[in-house]
């Protein structure tokens, strides 16, 4: 993704159009082509899936489903990267903020509708109103190490609508047109591996190799490779390899830049290398090449 077409995404998706009907907010990416025509019939069955509220570890099994799902329809990796982690960030949102009757579990369908790849995320809580969310990149908020997911999931999909239905709760709609054409010599998505970070220290430089997918799983075992560094007298630079890593989400953004206070505070510098498109597109979505040093 170009950076001016970045910069236009966090300009453009704070004013989202309200409408009347289940007060609904709706944001557009700007750019994006809301076409509802494209490939033909893809022979997807729509998925529905379902979360019981604060069931965080049944995240893993709605992430295979979207893998499996979003493996079948022509995209390349960072399209596939992008939808992921915008459908995730959905999902996250529900099960950690939409808790409503504890027997009313979260859902998130999945369908192919006219060209487009269209994810409904439903849950029972008491709602909120995306419009009054603080902009995570303004001067006195851009360090925090949360609130940037309704950002990734307005700049990562073509479209996103908020509903709230009279019963209570919250619909989020996420829509992306796919591409006309299967896309030619793009890397085939890989199942997400999840392994603990490889530390390597050579010298004065501490490498942190990152393996698979770059998201809230990934708490504790990169809280402890990050101490393991910290720890060590004499690593003066630690680098953040992204070689192996698909995508990464905004837990991952957080984590980040919890770690970069944390190696200020020791004196030490913190870099992130390697990273893959579709790393790199989150990266400056969130404007973290104002805060660290990328390469």
């Amino acid at each position: 993704m170009p950076s001016s077409t970045v910069h236009s995404i966090r300009r453009a998706w704070w004013s989202g159009e309200r409408g009347e009907d289940g007060g609904i907010v709706r944001s557009r990416r700007e750019g994006a082509h809301a076409r509802e025509t494209g490939p033909p019939e893809l022979g997807r069955s729509p998925v529905k899936l379902t979360l019981r509220p604060g069931e965080e570890q049944g995240l893993a099994r709605i992430q295979r489903e979207l893998r499996t799902f979003l493996a079948a329809l022509p995209l390349a990796e960072v399209e596939r990267s992008a939808v992921h982690v915008a459908v995730l960030e959905a999902v996250v949102n529900a099960v950690r903020h939409g808790r409503g009757d504890e027997e009313q579990a979260a859902t998130l369908d999945l369908d192919v509708v006219a060209g487009r790849i269209v994810a409904t995320v439903t849950d029972h809580g008491p709602g909120f109103d995306p419009a009054s969310c603080p902009d995570p990149l303004a001067a006195e908020r851009i360090r925090l190490p949360h609130g940037r997911g309704v950002l990734l999931m307005r700049a990562l999909m073509d479209d996103v609508d908020f509903a709230f239905p009279p019963g209570g709760g919250t619909r989020v709609t996420l829509r992306r047109t796919i591409p006309s054409s299967a896309p030619t010599g793009a890397q085939q998505h890989k199942g997400a591996t999840l392994m603990r970070p490889i530390v390597k220290v050579d010298g004065g430089t501490g490498k942190m190799i990152l393996i698979g997918q770059f998201d809230f799983n990934l708490h504790r075992e990169f809280r402890q490779a990050s101490q393991e560094l910290l720890d060590n007298p004499e690593v003066k630079l630690i680098e953040i390899d992204f070689d192996q890593v698909p995508f990464l989400d905004s837990s991952a953004l957080g984590m980040l830049l919890l770690l970069k206070e944390r190696a200020a505070g020791q004196k030490k510098s913190l870099e992130l290398c390697n990273c893959r498109e579709a790393v790199q597109q989150v990266f400056e979505i969130a404007a973290f090449n104002k805060m660290f040093t990328i390469r």
